[in-house]
């Protein structure tokens, strides 16, 4: 058996190696022909979509590829395009106004020299969100996490330091009421007195304790402040003028040197239109980079001046605003009584059918001495929440312990971006747990305020609700209100 075994033949007595699967049934080539070419239609699919990517990218590719970074307006855009031979059919992408205007589009108007502020808090976002998403960080920073957003709020908007610190005493006492009222009369009763409070300490407590520190405080730096804002208002004088001068010498630079690009450009352009030799075409295109490069840091530098200039200007104004109102807060406070006695008294003399009016509009019924009466107890409580106002503002500013504050209309930009994005991101969660148990809660008010709140928000779209916001409410709220 065994020696005619070894007579036989197609018979194999060793294994073939083991070798690859066909190009055909695997990898890129199987995926293409099985999803891009497995039918007719799919030939015809995938060819007319290689056409459509390849008309694209032909029109795009050499706007991009001819792009120019350094110019100062979109006419010297095209006159570089333009000197360079890029046809105007063909075009190129004028992306100097991101070179220029990089720093607004991040930080909108904030001020220049506070952007450390919400650096600052957009890298403290990450080590505040590092112990929620990650088991391996010591769990004690989840403190950290809680306190971050009454930092961050501090930090982008600035204020004294005790702002942040009396919002968060208010959940303090909204716990310590809750624990109260869920003793004596149950969770409901918790629920209503801790909310209570709450409100009551945001609405009342904290302004009232906020300008009393800043009071306390302002009476105690009133005499070093008006010395050290005379002296700042007597040095950003002789500064602002010595911006001026330099301003001026820039704009004659500035003026020059695009008299000088205008003459290399026309020169350019001849020499494309009638070429004498490569060499001078080059030397000319040198010249006239160099021009541009030039005359792009004449106008930063002639920015940043205006920008000094714009600054110093700020400064001198707020400085002596901030004097005068120094210098007339004794006056003010000596006449605020005088001023809402003399409010309160001709209140009390009208009538009483229009004794309860605010608004000399709301009277239309009565003649014309009651109106006349009406408007000047009107004016003269206007005059006395004016200068209380006034008071409470100045003693504000010379009391900040903290950071300079910062209006919502200088944010912008990507800035303005993150901080609404994380601001409901971080509100949302939390608000739809607690109207997700709300729902299921037993007590009646509080599951159908719930469900009302769930059906109405979530039935109306959103544009809607910004329409209404901003437009709608302003006819049903007092004159002057703003979201």
């Amino acid at each position: 058996m065994t020696d005619s075994t070894a007579t036989l033949t197609y018979v194999r007595d060793t294994m073939i190696p083991q070798a690859a699967p066909p190009v055909s049934q695997a990898g890129v080539v199987k995926w293409v022909r099985e999803n891009l070419f497995s039918s007719w239609l799919n030939v015809i699919l995938t060819a007319g979509s290689l056409y459509l990517l390849y008309f694209v990218i032909t029109l795009i590719l050499p706007w991009l590829l001819n792009s120019v970074w350094n110019a100062g307006s979109l006419t010297e855009c095209r006159e570089i395009l333009a000197t360079n031979g890029v046809a105007s059919t063909v075009g190129g992408a004028c992306f100097a106004v991101i070179r220029d205007r990089w720093v607004q589009f991040i930080f909108g108007f904030y001020p220049a020299d506070l952007y450390w502020r919400p650096i600052l808090a957009f890298v403290l976002f990450f080590v505040a969100l590092a112990p929620v998403l990650f088991a391996t960080v010591p769990r004690r920073l989840l403190a950290f996490t809680a306190v971050y957003p009454f930092l961050a709020v501090w930090l982008i908007w600035g204020g004294a330091f005790w702002s942040p610190l009396l919002i968060l005493a208010g959940f303090a006492v909204g716990y310590l009421a809750f624990g109260q009222g869920t003793r004596i009369g149950g969770p409901a009763l918790g629920v209503i007195l801790g909310v209570l409070c709450a409100g009551g300490w945001w609405l009342y407590a904290t302004p009232w304790i906020s300008g009393a520190l800043d009071r306390a405080v302002g009476s105690a730096r009133q005499e070093q402040s008006m010395t050290s804002l005379t002296a700042l208002t007597q040095a950003l004088g002789p500064q602002l003028a010595d911006i001026e001068e330099r301003i001026a010498a820039s704009d004659v630079t500035i003026a020059d040197a695009v008299a000088q690009k205008d003459l290399l450009v026309a020169a350019v352009l001849a020499e494309r239109a009638a070429p004498t030799s490569d060499a001078a075409l080059a030397q000319l295109l040198a010249d006239l980079s160099a021009s541009f490069a030039q005359l792009n840091s004449l106008r930063s530098a002639a920015n940043q001046l205006a920008v000094a200039q714009f600054q110093t200007k700020d400064a001198i104004t707020e400085t002596r605003s901030l004097l005068s109102a120094i210098t007339a807060l004794p006056d003010l406070e000596a006449n605020l009584d005088t001023m809402r006695t003399k409010a309160a008294e001709l209140r009390a003399a009208l009538p009483d059918s229009v004794a309860n009016f605010s608004t000399v509009d709301a009277a239309k019924d009565a003649n014309t001495d009651d109106k006349a009466a009406l408007r000047a107890a009107i004016a003269a409580e206007t005059d006395a929440a004016a200068a209380a106002k006034t008071i409470g503002l100045t003693y504000g500013e010379l009391g900040r312990v903290g950071l300079k504050p910062v209006d919502s209309s200088d944010i912008g930009g990507f800035l303005l971006a993150i901080i609404i994005g994380i601001s409901g991101i971080t509100l949302s969660l939390p608000l739809g747990i607690l109207l997700a148990l709300g729902r299921q809660s037993n007590l009646f008010i509080i599951n159908k305020i719930s469900v009302a709140f769930i059906e109405i928000i979530r039935g109306v779209p959103l544009i809607v609700w910004l329409f209404t916001a901003q437009l709608l409410l302003n006819y049903f709220l007092p004159k002057g209100t703003n979201f």
